[in-house]
């Protein structure tokens, strides 16, 4: 577009009073000093030119909000920048600005401030003064630091200084109470910038593609944390205390050099996409990270590995409040009954849930569903009669002192049960009808430890 024809849209926008006006794309590698003339202007947008400088009159649009130079070939900004006293969103991206001027200090109302994919080595001090910031993004330039001066920008939510050459953060971006995304990826960083964990609202964290070694114990702050990326660094565990960063649902570890999980992953009831891509796993096994976030929180839940025949068996029983605890213990020995008499190896946890408790069996095929449901009925039906404890319960030979030191451990837990119901008045009526009703309640469905399951609820890790 010829310079004639850009002065004639200047002037139709002036004798029109609009307020905005939009030259994108217009081919145009000077803009005329009469676009100050429109000072009713509120959004101007010059994207996409050939533009290497800009007139000084741009500093009589004081009423301008929005200004786009967004795909420019700018060099330098004039002074009088800082006189547009309207501006709230500044748009410097992808032109060859090596310096900024003082002068943008001046622009008070600014909140959105984007000079991404420029050739800055440094920012200005002055920008301290930008106390309306709320989005900063200085992304694929060339800093080597972050001004300790960001830390003043009290109202900063976004940060973006991805792509630069930076290697240290500075203590005092822990005064950005209000930043809940921040982007430093593609950096020179050796350390995990402990600067930033006590900040309360963080929700987003990119660290990867750095040089990171270690996460410090000091991550457990970030109760906010929503998504950690920290992809492509030199990790070489995850510390224990991530298991407290409870509304995570993002996590990526991938390309590192982690060979052991943390079992306390499994707190993480909101994780729903954990990313272990190329890690020398050791705990889990590659082959159980491969698989699913499931597979992988319930091998650290239960030790289970879905690729074998490893089933789980659920049983869920109301109690009344005199009876519970007291179940719940004698239950809590039935894997050891079962090693001791059967020689077969199960895990039974039990969990208190409301009005009642839950079992969790887990077996493996070579013991099939009914005869599990059989063993937990000798086990109970133990309550009813001591001569149930007797030489038919066992399938395995003992030895003398062995079968003899397991039937009293048997009795000690059948009279420990039986004394704890006397004393909290649960009649021998009450345990029989108890008994009975679990019986009944025994053909329930056995889930596979490998089945699928949705990702918003990765099995045990939901809780």
């Amino acid at each position: 577009m010829s310079k004639r024809e850009v002065l004639k849209i200047i002037d139709e926008t002036k004798e029109a009073k609009r307020t905005h006006l939009s030259l994108f794309n217009k081919g145009m590698q000077e803009l005329p000093s009469e676009i100050g003339r429109l000072t009713s202007l509120e959004q101007l947008d010059l994207s996409d030119n050939q533009l290497t400088k800009l007139p000084a009159e741009i500093g009589n649009l004081k009423n301008l909000r929005i200004l786009n130079l967004e795909y420019n070939e700018l060099t330098e900004l004039p002074p009088e920048i800082g006189e547009l006293e309207s501006l709230e969103e500044l748009n410097l991206g992808k032109n060859r600005l090596r310096v900024l001027p003082d002068e943008l200090s001046q622009l008070s109302s600014l909140w959105r401030f984007i000079v991404r994919a420029n050739q800055l080595e440094r920012l200005n001090p002055s920008i301290r003064d930008l106390s309306n910031l709320v989005e900063l993004d200085v992304s694929e330039n060339e800093l080597e630091s972050i001004v300790s001066v960001v830390g003043n920008l009290k109202k900063l939510t976004l940060l973006n200084a991805s792509e630069n050459l930076i290697k240290t953060v500075p203590a005092a971006m822990a005064g950005l109470i209000n930043l809940s995304n921040l982007d430093l990826s593609y950096n020179n960083l050796k350390k995990f910038p402990t600067s930033i964990c006590g900040l309360p609202k963080l929700a987003m964290l990119d660290l990867s593609n750095n040089k990171i070694k270690t996460v410090p114990r000091s991550i457990e702050q970030l109760r906010a944390l929503k998504s950690l990326y920290l992809r492509d660094n030199q990790l070489q565990s995850i510390p224990k205390e991530i298991g407290e960063l409870l509304t995570l649902e993002t996590l990526d570890v991938a390309y590192n050099e982690i060979k052991h999980l943390p079992k306390e992953l499994i707190n993480l009831h909101k994780l729903q996409d954990l990313d272990l891509e190329n890690n020398p796993l050791i705990y889990p096994s590659k082959a159980i990270a491969n698989q699913s976030l499931y597979a992988i929180m319930l091998h650290l839940t239960y030790g289970i590995d879905p690729t074998t025949s490893e089933r789980i068996y659920r049983l869920e029983i109301p109690l009344e409040e005199n009876c519970n605890i007291v179940f719940k213990q004698y239950m809590s020995y039935f894997s050891e009954y079962i090693k001791a008499t059967k020689g077969r190896d199960i895990k039974c946890e039990v969990f208190s849930i409301k009005d009642g408790i839950r079992l969790e069996m887990i077996y493996t095929d070579l013991m099939d569903l009914e005869e599990l449901q059989a063993y937990l009925q000798e086990y109970l039906y133990l309550l009813l009669s001591v001569k149930n404890i007797n030489d038919s319960i066992f399938e395995v030979k003992l030895p003398n002192k062995q079968a003899e030191y397991t039937f009293k451990a048997i009795q000690h837990q059948v009279h420990f049960a039986l004394s704890s119901f006397e004393l909290n008045d649960y009649s021998t009526k009450s345990l029989v009808d108890k008994i009975e009703e679990i019986i009944n309640c025994l053909d329930v469905i056995s889930e596979n430890a490998g089945a699928a399951m949705p990702e918003s609820k990765p099995g045990p890790a939901a809780g």
